[in-house]
């Protein structure tokens, strides 16, 4: 749970600037009542005074505008923040509060790669997943058990793409000298052809995400 908005209210000595300095006893009731309800201010940058009577020869600073959460908010949202923007052509700032969770419970969506269309392997995944039942359950069945196929696709040969490009160059000229020095070896004939195959498509996925990344 959070609350926000303007409490009309300041919380303490530090939350006014100009005006009177007199420090009433009602005053204390915001602080009483954040500490009963067991709520605080969530993190927050920006503007500190949210609120100012807009006259300068006589210029009233207040911060009457807060984001308030409980332990429970924190614990789902520990990295959350508030942020308050500047007045304007208004009185009070603006709030923009971000809500973050822990990344461990963020669940990330899956998002359908290009490049995996012009690898080798992805054909035969897309073909190869048969299933019994009616046809929504084969639909339902094939696009999980493909999900499953293209994240280990992606592991596997996409994944720090700039690595895989270097690797697949030293061993394309490892299998060139080594063929150089026997070239009359089918084996040393197999491992570069092999090696140079291995090489133009690391860098074809390599120039397909940087295209990817240009585009976006």
């Amino acid at each position: 749970m959070d609350k926000m908005g303007d409490f009309n209210a300041i919380h303490n000595q530090s939350d006014r600037l100009g005006g009177s300095t007199t420090w009433a006893g009602t005053m204390d009731r915001l602080d009483t009542c954040i500490r009963e309800a067991k709520v605080d201010d969530l993190r927050y940058l920006g503007m500190h005074y949210t609120w100012s009577n807009q006259c300068p020869e006589n210029l009233i600073m207040r911060k009457l505008d807060r984001v308030l959460f409980n332990e429970k908010w924190n614990m789902n949202f520990p990295l959350s923040e508030a942020r308050f923007l500047p007045s304007g052509m208004s009185d009070h700032s603006p709030m923009v509060v971000k809500v973050i969770g822990n990344d461990q419970n963020i669940k990330k969506p899956f998002r359908f790669f290009d490049p995996w269309m012009y690898h080798d392997e992805f054909m035969p995944f897309v073909w190869d997943q048969n299933s019994g039942g009616c046809l929504m359950y084969q639909l339902c069945y094939k696009l999980r058990k493909l999900k499953q196929e293209l994240k280990l696709l992606d592991m596997t040969y996409f994944s720090n793409i700039l690595d895989r490009v270097k690797d697949a160059k030293n061993e394309m000229d490892k299998a060139q000298q080594a063929l150089y020095k026997a070239h009359e070896n089918p084996t040393s004939c197999m491992r570069e052809r092999d090696a140079v195959h291995k090489y133009a498509s690391t860098v074809r996925a390599e120039e397909r995400i940087k295209g990817k990344d240009t585009m976006a």
